[in-house]
């Protein structure tokens, strides 16, 4: 990665160090945002007070917004956040991820950044917040969003209507963007198989705290259990001698245990599966996944391009075709199609193919971005679509995907 020449980030600090709440997130200022290439510090807010879907007020570490489609909220996270010398209880676990669920509802694409990290791998954070940038600025929506805002923001300064001078500040602030917009390069392949890497390893992190959870679960059970047949096996041994055992509904065997083997479940009912293609989730289940980052299968139904339409989407629909609402629709947008040309040629339709990636929803149907050729995989038969042998959405096997 090129090193920059750092930005001054004094004039920010100055103006918003007071709600700064840790040491690390002034490290943060300094060893990350102050080296972000491109960085624009009149976008970048901190303590971002925003309502959860509770109806709570929360707040976010930092923000970086611009216009309306650019929204990258960012968490500073610390191992022991209490004081207590301790980490997370489950109750704060459990608030942590609804306020995290929160934010991605609210259409904030979510990074969190260890405080290890900030002290020690800043090139990491720095590298994932810039191809972030990159990937977003140079999106058509993004730029059609920001001439909108210039275009209403001259008509109300020609009608001059409201606060002329906040109107002049902000239209200044619009030209700005779409200036630096004009000139931002989109990522290469490389890059956006390396951003979608960075996006992995967070999931991946959040996976391991969940599978620590289900670790200490698991050992918990067992604990009783053996606690359980201790219990018997001392009444059992302390009884009067003549005593029958033949029919004695106490019989110590582990059916009679109060906690058996298969009673032992994860925390909530929560499931591993559909963190990959190795295990997918159906895909009829991603209307119930929005906001999370999982792995889904199912048979293409329909494949339809737009070509005239802005952003010229490509449509793959699984389960059922459009009007249905109960379907997962695949969204390839035209500035990201030429990643999935052998595979749109060679044709999807018919064939059981694995999808992964972020769980949006609109007007009640489940969708999901492909940006990365990686989020797309399919059985490995190369053979003609109709004769392709494609794997059936039984939910019993198990293909093996080839990316």
């Amino acid at each position: 990665m090129t090193d920059y020449q750092p930005i001054d980030i004094a004039p920010w600090l100055r103006k918003h160090a007071s709600r700064l709440q840790s040491p690390f997130e002034q490290l943060f200022v300094c060893n990350v945002l102050a080296h972000v290439p491109g960085i624009n510090l009149d976008s970048v807010d901190t303590q971002y007070c925003f309502t959860d879907t509770e109806g709570g007020t929360r707040y976010c570490d930092f923000v970086i917004q611009e216009g309306e489609t650019l929204r990258i909220a960012i968490e500073i996270d610390g191992y022991d956040k209490t004081g207590r010398g301790a980490g997370m209880s489950h109750a704060e676990f459990v608030d942590w991820q609804r306020r995290h669920a929160s934010l991605v509802a609210q259409g904030w694409d979510v990074i969190r950044f260890a405080n290890y990290d900030v002290k020690h791998s800043a090139k990491r954070c720095i590298e994932h917040i810039s191809l972030l940038l990159r990937s977003e600025r140079s999106k058509n929506s993004y730029m059609e969003s920001l001439i909108v805002r210039e275009h209403a923001l001259r008509a109300q300064l020609e009608q001059q209507t409201g606060a002329a001078n906040v109107a002049q500040n902000e239209l200044k602030k619009v030209q700005g963007l779409v200036a630096a917009a004009t000139t931002t390069q989109g990522l290469s392949g490389s890059e956006h198989k390396r951003l979608y890497q960075l996006e992995q390893a967070q999931l991946e992190v959040a996976n391991l705290k969940r599978e620590t959870k289900l670790m200490k679960t698991t050992i918990w059970a067992f604990v009783v259990l053996i606690m359980a047949m201790m219990y018997f096996m001392f009444h059992r041994m302390n009884e009067p001698a003549g005593y029958s055992r033949v029919n004695d509904v106490r019989s110590a065997s582990i059916e009679s245990l109060p906690i058996t083997l298969a009673t032992i479940s994860t925390p909530s009912g929560e499931s591993l599966s559909g963190q990959s293609c190795k295990d997918p989730l159906n895909w009829s289940g991603a209307v119930h996944q929005e906001g999370q980052v999982k792995a889904f299968a199912g048979k293409v139904v329909e494949v339809v391009s737009r070509g005239n339409t802005t952003g010229k989407p490509t449509f793959i629909n699984l389960g059922e075709a459009f009007p249905s609402k109960r379907r997962l629709t695949v969204i390839i947008w035209g500035e990201d199609a030429e990643k999935f040309r052998e595979s749109l040629k060679y044709g999807l339709q018919g064939r059981t193919i694995c999808v992964q990636g972020k769980v949006g929803q609109k007007d009640g149907v489940a969708q999901i971005i492909l940006k990365d050729r990686a989020q797309l995989s399919y059985p490995a038969n190369k053979g003609n679509a109709e004769n392709s042998g494609a794997y059936e959405d039984d939910g019993e096997s198990d293909p093996d995907y080839d990316l």
